[in-house]
């Protein structure tokens, strides 16, 4: 057996999961947007009390949804319809529902949404991008703007290029920093020089013995933010000095 089983992705954790769980193996997981909804942890804050504890992909949503709203400022319309398009992979929909659950019923941003079986990757890449241009043709009428969930299907380069094709609503939120250079307002994501260091740290403290299901689940620590000035100046946006502090080399004309 082995004495550490570090797995990265939601199906690889879930995979490790199922085959370790009645053993006293630890496994440790990284890049799971949605360890809960995946059904490897109980809540992002907390021990596991099993043989399995992680860093989610995912910083917690709420944080990503006060800066688009400190953003966008009173001016916009209210609620303001998002669109997504996304695959039937676990952290797709996950990360989904929990921008509705914080967003609530009779909040500022409503999600309108269509998805796509997912097929593994990348054999499966093509077939998933050419259905994204239709789908995002249906929404086009019903949203005010884009956001990119985190999801396999949206790190792929071609993937915002064909929602900005297809569209004439900006991409309100990227899922990485290539998408704010390609036009995306803002982008906030995980550091992951800062994740390497802490799986590394809690791989350490798990090959020396620490108990998995004391050390809590949670997201990370540190987190990059980027923004668009020609997209921001395009909306009408001023971006807070706040911000651009936080972003520092992470703003693109």
């Amino acid at each position: 057996m082995p004495d550490l089983v570090i797995c990265l992705a939601t199906l690889a954790a879930q995979a490790a999961h199922l085959v370790f769980q009645d053993t006293d193996v630890p496994v440790l997981f990284g890049a799971v947007s949605d360890p809960v909804g995946a059904g490897i942890a109980n809540s992002l804050g907390s021990p596991t009390g099993t043989n399995v504890t992680g860093l989610a992909l995912s910083i917690f949503r709420e944080v990503k949804i006060d800066f688009v709203l400190s953003l966008l400022g009173p001016e916009q319309p209210d609620p303001v319809m998002i669109g997504a398009i996304h695959t039937s992979y676990p952290s797709d929909r996950g990360d989904l529902q929990a921008l509705r659950d914080k967003a609530g019923p009779g909040g500022k941003l409503s999600f309108h949404s269509r998805e796509i079986p997912y097929l593994d990757m990348p054999a499966g890449n093509d077939h998933m991008l050419a259905q994204v241009g239709p789908l995002v043709l249906e929404l086009e009428e019903q949203v005010d703007f884009w956001w990119m969930l985190t999801s396999p299907l949206s790190e792929l380069n071609e993937f915002m290029g064909i929602v900005s094709r297809n569209s004439n609503k900006p991409v309100l939120l990227g899922n990485n920093m290539d998408h704010v250079r390609s036009g995306a307002l803002i982008s906030v994501t995980g550091d992951y020089v800062a994740w390497g260091r802490e799986m590394a740290e809690m791989a350490h403290q798990l090959l020396q013995g620490a108990d998995p299901g004391a050390i809590p689940v949670k997201p990370f620590s540190e987190y990059t933010v980027g923004v668009n000035l020609t997209t921001a100046l395009s909306l009408g946006i001023v971006i807070p000095p706040e911000i651009l502090r936080l972003a520092q080399g992470n703003v693109y004309r």
